[in-house]
């Protein structure tokens, strides 16, 4: 049997292979930020499809930082349309966790109707933007506490902080967003402060034995932005502070989804990132980043790289691609790395593959 399709744990959550869905936007939320028939769909076929854990797409913990067509669990209202969505996993044979976030200042007041949150207010800022106070923090704080308990209380087997990509939580550690000179900025221990409280409280809210992950950026790979080296750092931190979990990616803006991916060798681009988490860290790794053949996914866990695969884009295209695997069709996944997934969440539309739509569309025509 294959390395891939053991049976392993991240903390008390038994998983039946090492697949992870990572976070991936669905798009086409309900105008309250509920979630919508298309998510609680699209969750139960990536569990029927033999998905070990799904990871939702970013659900936002307070209403201005998010943005039409997100999710969010920032009222108790909306526990009921997550509930859905977990049962359906559930009966499915699946796991599910949630990705919690905060957009920060990648919003506007045009999408929210709030006034935008800055960690710090540069220059061209308008007035719909606000530079955080302590206050702010305490508040943004206390949310992500709440959130994670609504999560527990939905059904969700664990929670993921998304410390990447640029979002708030990211703003925060980064030198380059964050250049406050109080207690929550300056030097790395004051930027990894926020996040580190904001866990501890956190395992504190859930229990012990409840799953904390994180996804966090290892390198910015831009001037004065998170280092690899401060990335390490403050993940230590984390792990310290109740984390189970990391998921290892990267970069910004079109570092983040790289297109053309047609050779093996362009595959599994965190490698060599994960593999000093993997080698400093007492929790499992989970790499994200261009997996897109199973015997690329066999060689990253052979080799003491990772211990799990997150995929994104592949399995957009191919909810089922884990089953086809498993069942000993090892064909490289059918996702071409073009990026046109998220053309439609652009429009406000339900992601979905334009590539796999395009040639249904053709073979149904013909």
């Amino acid at each position: 049997m294959s390395i891939m399709f053991e049976t392993t744990h991240i903390k008390t959550l038994e998983l039946p292979n090492r697949f992870i869905r990572s976070a991936t936007a669905e798009g086409a939320a309900l105008p309250n930020g509920e979630v919508a028939e298309h998510h609680i769909a699209t969750f139960a076929n990536l569990a029927k499809g033999g998905v070990g854990l799904i990871i939702t797409g970013s659900v936002t913990v307070s209403p201005e930082g998010g943005a039409p067509h997100v999710t969010g669990i920032y009222d108790d209202a909306q526990i009921a349309g997550h509930r859905r969505a977990t049962d359906a996993v559930h009966e499915a044979g699946g796991k599910i966790a949630i990705q919690l976030f905060h957009n920060g200042k990648q919003t506007s007041k045009a999408l929210t109707g709030h006034t935008v949150l800055a960690v710090s207010k540069e220059e061209g800022m308008g007035d719909d933007v606000k530079e955080m106070e302590a206050a702010d923090f305490k508040r943004l704080g206390e949310a992500f506490v709440l959130a994670a308990v609504r999560s527990k209380e939905a059904g969700y087997d664990a929670v993921q902080f998304h410390i990447a990509h640029g979002y708030f939580l990211h703003q925060v550690l980064s030198p380059k967003d964050n250049r406050r000179t109080d207690e929550y900025g300056g030097t790395l221990e004051k930027r990894i402060r926020f996040i580190r409280e904001t866990i501890a409280a956190t395992r504190q809210a859930v229990g012990p034995d409840y799953p904390l992950l994180i996804k966090i950026n290892s390198d910015d790979f831009i001037e004065d932005g998170v280092t690899i080296e401060d990335s390490l750092e403050a993940t230590k931190q984390f792990v310290a502070a109740g984390i189970d979990a990391v998921e290892v990616s990267g970069g910004l803006g079109g570092d983040i989804a790289r297109i053309g991916i047609n050779k093996a060798e362009k595959e599994a681009y965190h490698k060599k990132q994960a593999a000093l988490y993997k080698e400093q860290l007492p929790v499992p790794v989970i790499i994200v980043g261009g997996v897109r053949s199973l015997e690329v996914a066999e060689s990253v866990l052979a080799d003491g790289i990772a211990d799990y695969i997150s995929l994104s884009r592949p399995l957009v295209a191919e909810p089922d691609l884990i089953n086809r695997w498993e069942s000993g069709d090892r064909k490289k996944a059918f996702c071409k790395s073009c990026n046109k997934c998220f053309q439609p969440l652009m429009e406000g539309k339900q992601v979905h593959c334009m590539v796999k739509y395009a040639l249904e569309k053709k073979n149904a025509e013909s």
